[in-house]
């Protein structure tokens, strides 16, 4: 969401995700210390993360690559897919965002990859209170 290329691999086993790593230059973040090491021992570049708060996750990524911690809807990706989102019409969204949410709402985005639709509701505030909650504990390091 932040705007960096990533990919989410919850259920793939540790093998695919150390080759994905190698064969795609990525890093491996993890909080598991076993595939930190293993990931390490074959080449790939990985970092043990630390923390146990969201917040905490974030800040300790942000500080060890540099990452920006600013959400930028023109810069955003899809969490679910990582491909990049766009402003989309409220028009266009009717027949998939809830009535309700569209007489709340304005701004809608749709992920060019999976299609999934996002607009500014409570999990963005709640997103946003993270963000800023990183950002504040960046400053402290």
């Amino acid at each position: 969401m932040l705007g960096y290329d990533v990919k989410y691999a919850k259920n793939a086993d540790d093998d695919a995700i150390i080759s994905v790593a190698v064969d795609e230059g990525r890093v491996v973040l993890t909080a598991d210390d076993l595939l930190h090491r293993i990931a390490l021992s074959r080449g790939a570049r990985s970092l043990l993360v630390k923390g146990l708060s969201d917040a905490d996750q974030l800040a300790s990524v942000a500080a060890e690559f540099g990452i920006s911690l600013d959400l930028d809807t023109e810069s955003s990706r899809c969490p679910v897919c990582n491909f990049p989102i766009e402003w989309i019409e409220g028009d266009d969204v009717k027949r998939i965002v809830p009535t309700s949410t569209l007489k709340l709402q304005k701004d809608f985005w749709v992920c060019m990859g999976c299609g999934k639709v996002y607009w500014r509701g409570s999990h963005h505030k709640r997103i946003n209170a993270t963000i800023a909650k990183a950002r504040q504990l960046l400053l402290k390091k």
